[in-house]
């Protein structure tokens, strides 16, 4: 399924695509709901299940895919969906293991083809279905799929793909996480102290701030004796290292763990449909007419940038754009330098949050 990133479709972005594929457009590129169920719609019928031939769909978490649209669908039509756990796609999805990898690869290569034949001229959006097929044929094989679940351990069933390295979690209670309107700054407790310092370095003290018992006139305190004149501005130094907290500032609010589980068992339904009947109540809350945000000049383009892919935002969740899950309040995330999005830092792929772009702009 190709999805592009604008309003309205044209059968000029088909040219030259995969047989049997689909298209359609969303505000900002990536998938939400609707999308999805239309993808699952199309699945069925290629694998045409039925009550003899019962077909079990592995996802990731992302939210688009716990809907009570979809969950409706696949138990009517013998459709079983399981999410894996998060953060382990790279090892348990079938086709990130052994073929995204070789498919990127060939892609980029018959896009380096075109522009070299090309004279340099930039690749539209009309070229992308036309340049995907030739590297999907070429890389896209049966053995590649077998492959694929045989080293994730899928199918055959294997409890001993992974080994008890794959299990350790960073500690990460020694790091702290510093915002700033660009993006978070990594700080290591045992280098806190050389901060500090150059902080204190930089700060013009006045002469009075010097200890009563220095003898060599070197500017060094000896002492912390100091004499009460100086503690007014020993405080200031201290509230400029280490100001008050601000009370208007806003909290980051958490919605549940995600982990992993089987999206269409019988208890789940209750939930999708508190979901459903959630974003129902916030839809006509909404006023619509003059001011609808359906229209181009009035969408807000934060909003639409949210990786939470579904009809209902919740403005107070902030997930990860990666694996779309919202994570520990200890966790380090960093933010796109390009679209202003947050990712955690082991899904980024990055050691630092300097100059980070997320893979969505890096494709653009």
């Amino acid at each position: 399924m190709f999805i592009y990133p604008r309003q309205r479709h044209s059968a000029l972005l088909e040219k030259g695509g995969p047989p049997g594929a689909i298209y359609d457009c969303s505000k900002n590129g990536w998938t939400n709901e609707s999308l999805f169920f239309k993808w699952l719609q199309h699945f069925k019928t290629f694998v045409k299940p039925c009550e003899d031939n019962k077909i079990l769909l592995i996802l990731d978490n992302h939210t688009s895919h716990s809907t009570l649209e979809a969950y409706e669908f696949c138990k009517a039509n013998y459709i079983s969906m399981l999410s894996i756990p998060p953060h382990s796609s790279h090892r348990l999805q079938p086709l990130d293991v052994t073929f995204f990898g070789p498919l990127k690869k060939a892609y980029n290569r018959e896009c380096e083809l075109y522009l070299k034949s090309k004279n340099l001229i930039k690749i539209t959006p009309y070229d992308i279905a036309g340049l995907f097929q030739k590297a999907y044929s070429r890389v896209a094989s049966m053995d590649k799929a077998i492959s694929g679940f045989r080293a994730t351990g899928i199918s055959p069933i294997n409890t001993n793909t992974f080994s008890d390295e794959d299990y350790y979690v960073v500690n990460t209670a020694s790091t702290n996480v510093v915002t700033d309107p660009v993006g978070p700054i990594e700080i290591n407790q045992p280098n806190q102290s050389t901060a500090i310092l150059s902080s204190v370095n930089e700060i013009q003290l006045p002469e009075t701030v010097v200890s009563e018992n220095n003898e060599n006139n070197d500017g060094c305190v000896q002492n912390d004796v100091l004499s009460p004149a100086s503690e007014s501005n020993l405080s200031s130094v201290l509230q400029y290292l280490s100001p008050e907290p601000s009370t208007s500032r806003e909290i980051r609010k958490r919605t549940h763990k995600q982990h992993s589980q089987i999206i269409t068992a019988t208890p789940n339904k209750r939930v999708l449909e508190e979901k459903k009947a959630k974003r129902l109540m916030k839809e006509n809350k909404e006023p619509k007419g003059k001011d609808d945000t359906s229209s181009d000049e009035s969408v807000n383009i934060q909003n639409i940038c949210d990786d939470n892919s579904s009809n209902y935002v919740d403005e107070d969740a902030n997930m990860c754009i990666i694996c779309c899950e919202t994570g520990k309040s200890n966790e380090m995330w960093y933010r796109c330098r390009s679209c202003g999005e947050w990712a955690h830092a082991q899904c980024s792929g990055y050691n630092s949050a300097k100059d980070y772009v997320c893979d969505f702009c890096t494709r653009q």
